[in-house]
C-alpha cells in the first residue's frame, strides 16, 4: 500500500514537473513574441520618427540665431530693422551659399547713395537669370533696406536700353551694382562699384550672399 501511494506521489510530482515545464516554455513563448512585436514596434516608431525629423529639417533650418521656413521656392526669415519687421523671402538658405566670396571693399559713394544703378550686359548669356537675381535685389533694396534700385544697361546696343540709363564702374559718382557672366560666382567690392559674378542659378546664389551680408545675417 506504501508502495502505491509513493508511486502515486511520484506520478504527482513528474505530472507537476512536465505541467510546469509546459508553463515555463509557454511563457517564454509569450515573452520571446511579446519581445520581438517590441523590437518591431520601436524600429517602426524609429524609422517614423527619423523620416519626420528628417523631413522638417529639411524644411526648417537655423542659422546665426534665425530661423528659416522653406515656403514653395522661397526660404523665409524674419528680419527687423528700426523696430520694423519684415519677412525676407530668398531663394537659398544662408547655409547653402556660405562658400561663395567677397572680396574687396566699397567707398562712402556706396555707401552713402539713396540710389544705387543696377546694371548688365544687355548682349550677354543666361539673361533670365541676371533678371531673376536683379529682381531678388531690387525686391530687397528697396522695400528692406530702403534704398532705390534704379535698372539701367551697361551699353545702348538693344531696343530695351534705349530709354534706361548707360552706367558702367567708371561712373565714379555713382553707386554701380553690375551683374556679371562668369563661371565662378562671387561678389567683388570695387570703391563705388559691386561686381556679382556667377553662371546662371550661381549668379542669383551670389547676389543672394551679398543680400545676406547686407541684412547681417552672414559675414564677410
Amino acid at each position: 500500500m506504501k508502495e502505491d501511494n509513493k508511486g502515486t506521489r511520484e506520478k504527482d510530482k513528474k505530472k507537476k514537473s512536465d505541467e510546469s515545464r509546459a508553463i515555463n516554455k509557454s511563457l517564454r513563448n509569450i515573452l520571446i513574441l511579446v519581445g520581438i512585436l517590441l523590437i518591431i514596434f520601436i524600429l517602426s516608431f524609429g524609422m517614423k520618427y527619423y523620416k519626420n525629423k528628417k523631413a522638417y529639417e529639411a524644411v526648417h533650418k537655423e542659422y546665426n540665431y534665425y530661423t528659416f521656413d522653406k515656403e514653395g521656392l522661397h526660404w523665409k526669415t524674419k528680419w527687423v530693422r528700426n523696430d520694423q519687421p519684415y519677412i525676407l523671402q530668398l531663394r537659398y538658405w544662408p547655409g547653402e551659399i556660405e562658400d561663395i566670396t567677397i572680396i574687396g571693399k566699397l567707398n562712402q559713394v556706396f555707401n552713402n547713395s539713396k540710389n544705387i544703378y543696377l546694371t548688365f550686359n544687355p548682349e550677354g548669356s543666361n539673361l533670365s537669370y541676371v533678371a531673376l537675381a536683379a529682381a531678388e535685389l531690387s525686391l530687397n533694396i528697396n522695400s528692406a533696406l530702403g534704398r532705390n534700385m534704379i535698372a539701367a544697361c551697361l551699353v545702348n546696343n538693344t531696343v530695351e536700353c534705349h530709354t534706361r540709363p548707360i552706367v558702367t564702374c567708371e561712373d565714379k559718382d555713382k553707386a554701380v551694382i553690375y551683374l556679371k557672366d562668369a563661371e565662378t560666382p562671387r561678389v567683388i567690392l570695387s570703391g563705388n562699384c559691386m561686381i556679382i559674378e556667377g553662371s546662371e542659378e550661381g549668379l542669383v546664389q551670389a547676389a543672394e550672399r551679398i543680400l545676406y551680408t547686407w541684412y547681417g545675417i552672414m559675414r564677410v
